[in-house]
């Protein structure tokens, strides 16, 4: 089971993200206009004219630096994004409409004063997150800190026919394996910006021309989780400004279905103090925020309620500002380290998930863990809570159909410790087909009592509760339901009612 929400994972409510790999392999994108398509075969023509140049400069003493530069030209012609790290723009700050139902996304007064990092996505340095009880300082072997940083330059020195390859970059990892803290601190410290940026490219790169084809976030995560979590606060604080491996993008993100484009909102990376679990995990600490990732959100919750302590063991707090997220891909544990910065407003709101508790970040972490191991926050909208409550605990989940479940079969289910979610219906194509639990005037159930708030169509939701009622009336049963939107305002349903207004329940073990 892959980690990525397959396409068409929320059916008719979503556009499937395109797949990165096509996407990238897809140098040439179709034209209609004959002037477009004349305009990409000229520019083929220059960089001809370009690596002839540059192969007379290769064996001159300008030849690397001709050679560089010929490089990034060639880079900003196959990407889509204008250079990267060749001195092209950092991308413009996203925009995301806020959703409806303002009472559920209540301004979280845990926004101080801190500073904030630039709109986009990365922080400007040290802030309140630094630790209160910093780690006792570690001997330095100078010598070896100097081999390292000598090996690190080396491999990170390339020319035209001489560029990064894995070899270099697994080089750099053993260099920095062989490391207590306080010596990774000062490799870090001795490499310049732009190697380090250099690094990372090579790191993050898909596919290019010339050069490594990079390592797979997996790869890159197991690398980051033994070097992060023995680092200084201020050198976590370095990285995060550089690579998206710990503080994922955010420009990408739609929003939730239901949402409406109001006003639009720059968001912005903060720094955060707490702790990742204040009093126990439970499902009415965490709320959604803005993102469509209700699946994963109403997996968090209904995985809280089967088992707290799957969550609670799933976070380690490194102490330097970092967080360590155990989670699962087919059945087997991976490790995903992230900082525990915020995605805020502008006004200080949270943007995303967030605990009911101001000082409790575990929810805030455990979202933060996907979107990195995804590549971006927006990478995580849309997918089945099946799926979401897998990565949570390496266990198989089953998805089936409302009719299958009798009112008794789905007591069962809670009675034996699973953790129950269900996927809403899809939006209608007319509005004279809407069943009336989506009503959103009056929203009612089959009995005339009017809900204190309408089904949300391509929705998640978590399973509560089953109350069987009366043995001699089958339409007595009830079914509690949870909104993800929401820490701890349930909903009870007439049976019949739950079983015509979802489609899909997903069920996991857990245990």
């Amino acid at each position: 089971m892959a980690l990525t929400p397959s396409a068409g994972s929320r059916p008719g409510t979503r556009r499937p993200h395109a797949d990165p790999l096509s996407a990238r392999l897809r140098l040439w994108p179709l034209r209609g206009a004959q002037g477009q398509a004349s305009a990409e075969y000229a520019g083929v023509i220059m960089v001809a004219v370009i690596v002839i140049l540059a192969l007379g400069a290769v064996f001159t003493p300008m030849g690397g630096r001709i050679a560089t530069g010929v490089q990034c030209a060639i880079e900003s012609v196959f990407s889509d994004g204008g250079g990267g790290g060749c001195g092209g723009e950092p991308a413009t700050p996203v925009t995301v409409g806020r959703p409806k139902g303002d009472e559920a996304y209540a301004p979280n007064d845990a926004a101080g004063s801190r500073p904030q990092g630039p709109a986009g996505g990365q922080p400007q340095g040290p802030g309140g997150g630094q630790p209160q009880n910093p780690r006792p300082k570690e001997p330095v072997d100078q010598q070896k800190v100097n081999e390292a940083l000598k090996g690190v330059h080396e491999d990170l020195r390339t020319g035209w026919f001489n560029p990064v390859s894995s070899r270099d970059l697994d080089s750099i990892e053993n260099r920095l394996k062989g490391l207590n803290g306080a010596e990774v601190d000062s490799v870090i410290a001795g490499m310049s910006d732009d190697e380090l940026r250099r690094w990372v490219q090579e790191m993050e790169q898909g596919w290019r021309p010339f050069g490594t084809g990079g390592w797979s976030t997996e790869r890159r995560q197991q690398m980051w989780t033994r070097v992060l979590p023995n680092a200084s606060y201020d050198t976590v604080r370095r990285l995060a400004g550089i690579t998206q491996d710990i503080q994922p993008r955010f420009d990408d993100v739609e929003g939730d279905d239901e949402s409406t484009e109001e006003e639009g909102q720059e968001f912005s990376y903060r720094e955060s103090k707490g702790l990742p679990v204040v009093n126990g995990v439970s499902p009415s600490d965490i709320r959604q925020g803005l993102i469509g990732d209700c699946w994963y959100i109403a997996s968090l919750k209904a995985v809280a309620a089967s088992d707290p302590s799957v969550i609670e063991n799933a976070i380690t707090d490194n102490g330097n500002g970092t967080y360590t997220v155990r989670l699962y891909r087919d059945g087997k544990p991976v490790y995903i380290t992230v900082t525990g910065d915020q995605v805020i407003m502008p006004d200080g709101d949270q943007g995303y998930a967030r605990s009911t508790d101001k000082s409790e970040l575990w929810p805030e972490i455990m979202e933060k863990a996907l979107a990195s191991y995804e590549g971006s926050y927006g990478a995580i909208e849309g997918g089945w809570a099946s799926n979401g409550m897998e990565v949570l605990t390496g266990k198989p989940s089953t998805r089936r159909s409302t009719d299958s479940y009798s009112a008794a079969d789905l007591k069962a289910e809670l009675d034996q410790g699973h953790a129950v979610a269900l996927s809403s219906q899809p939006t209608p194509r007319s509005s004279r087909n809407e069943n009336p639990l989506y009503d959103k005037h009056h929203p009612r159930d089959s009995k005339g009592n009017e809900l204190w708030e309408r089904l949300m169509y391509g929705h998640a939701y978590q399973v509560v509760s089953v109350d069987l009622g009366d043995p001699s009336d089958p339409s007595d049963d009830t079914v509690t339901i949870q909104n993800p939107w929401y820490p701890d305002q349930p909903m009870t349903l007439p049976y019949e009612d739950w079983r015509n207004g979802f489609t899909q329940v997903h069920v996991n073990p857990v245990k």
